[in-house]
This record gives C-alpha cells, structure tokens and sequence, in this order.
C-alpha cells in the first residue's frame, strides 16, 4: 500500500533498553495489526437469550451476571494477549509460567517481570507496548500540529500563486 506515493512501513516497532552492569537487556516491541488469532482462542461471550412474557423473538440478555463477567474477563484476556503478542518481537524471549494457548495463564507476565525488574523498569517496558499499539495523546498531538503546520506552509505558498489579473466592478479585467 501507497499514501501519496509513499510506501508504507510496516506495523509501528520500538525497543526499550534497561542499563544493567555487565550488557543492557532490550526489549523489542511490535503493533499487533489484527486480532484473528485472538479471536480463535477468545471468541466473543455470546448473553444467554430470554423470551420476555408476550413476545415471540427471544433477545439477549446482556444483564445476565455470568455474561457481563465473560466479557470482563475477555477483554482483560485481549490486554494480556496484546502486551504478550508485542514483545514477541523481543527476540530470545521466553516465559517460564505462561502458556499461550491457556488465556488463564497469559496474566502471568506481570509477575514474572516484577520478579526481574523494578517497578519503574516494568512500568516503562508497557508503556512503550500501549505507545506502539495504540498512539499516546502526545505523539498525536504532535502529529497533528506537524500537520496542521505543513498545511499552513502550502497555504501560504498556494496563495502567493493565486496573485492574477485583477477585476474591475464591470468585470472586465483591469488595464495596465
């Protein structure tokens, strides 16, 4: 794919490099582009469907307390699943007390990070997930002042290319 004739990069990907005595650790993350995987192994809680006196159709019962509690727990599944999908790109990285295919398990991470790293250090290697995947409110108000200020420079150029023939009240093109 082309964006005014520019080819686009691949998904967003940054590092996070933690000083350490004897060699830095680097992690390496990368946005996840779509959730399909997810979806197969977290499929969406479906609300047990009620039939209310006088009516024929049953609906969903989006009330019901199990299923308001599947859906919280997918959603915190989803985070998980994002936070893990990331730092895959880390290479080399392994977990010792989670199991991919088991999203109960996927939770696990923060643990063992905490077991290696200081809160700070933890803190900064998901917060440069959150940036990858989703923008933070900065980098976007950054983005859209750089634009907003390349606007105003074509603008501007735009217009000192718009001085013509000026026009008379009868509309006639003015003389000299």
């Amino acid at each position: 794919m082309k964006l005014e004739g520019q080819k686009l990069d691949g998904p967003a990907n940054d590092v996070v490099v933690l000083p350490r005595k004897d060699d830095n650790i680097v992690f390496e993350m990368q946005a996840i582009l779509d959730y399909d995987d997810f979806d197969k192994i977290c499929p969406q809680p479906e609300a047990p469907k009620i039939l209310k006196q006088g009516q024929r159709v049953a609906i969903e019962n989006v009330e019901d307390p199990d299923y308001k509690e599947a859906v919280r727990k997918r959603i915190g599944y989803r985070i998980d699943w994002m936070v893990l999908r990331s730092l895959e790109a880390t290479k080399g990285l392994t977990w010792e007390s989670l199991d991919k295919t088991d999203p109960g398990t996927w939770d696990c991470y923060t643990k063992e990070l905490k077991q290696h790293f200081t809160i700070p250090e933890v803190n900064k290697i998901l917060s440069k997930v959150w940036e990858v995947n989703g923008l933070d409110s900065e980098l976007l108000d950054k983005a859209r002042e750089s634009f907003l200020a390349l606007q105003q420079v074509q603008q501007e150029a735009q217009s000192s290319l718009d001085i013509g023939q000026s026009v008379t009240a009868s509309t006639e093109p003015a003389k000299g």
